[in-house]
This record gives C-alpha cells, structure tokens and sequence, in this order.
C-alpha cells in the first residue's frame, strides 16, 4: 500500500513538473514567434492532457470534451489562417 502512494505522488509531481515546463515553453514561443505561428502549438496542451490522464490515471474523455476540443481547435486555427490572409494581403509589392 505504501508503495501505491509513493508511485501516485511520484506521478503527480512529475505531471506538475511537466506542466510547468510545458507553460514555460508556450510562453517563450509567444514571445519569439507572432500568435498566429505559436498559436496552434497550444493546441497539443489538450493532446497531452489526455496521454498524461490516460498514462498516469487510466482515464479517457468522453464524448463531448472531444467534441469541445475539436471546436476550439477549428476555430483558433481558422483565426490563424484568417490572420495569415490579412497579413499577407496588405504586404506592399514592389
């Protein structure tokens, strides 16, 4: 039993520590990158979610996290492409 705790909070730190470094990472790919290039990379957050939760508890979503996180991805990388549109139609030609 003492060794199912030591594994379970092995596990929670190691997932707050990846955490931390996923944020971090995001962060310096905002600063160094415009939102529209950096942007869908956030989504893969949702991606890791379910591995760690998957790995760690054993756990899957269901039916309409899935659902909510396919729209939230379409509709930021819809962003992003209108965004790249915009850009590159007002870059003056020479």
């Amino acid at each position: 039993m003492a060794n199912a705790a030591a594994l379970a909070l092995a596990r929670l730190c190691s997932s707050g520590v990846l955490g931390v470094g996923a944020t971090a990472f995001i962060t310096l790919a905002f600063r160094y990158a415009p939102a529209a290039i950096a942007a869908p990379f956030d989504y893969t957050a949702m991606l890791w979610a379910v591995l760690l939760g998957w790995w760690f508890w054993g756990e899957l979503p269901d039916l309409w996290v899935w659902v909510g996180s396919v729209l939230i991805m379409i509709s930021g990388l819809a962003i992003a492409y209108h965004d790249r549109r915009t850009t590159l139609k007002r870059r003056p030609t020479a």
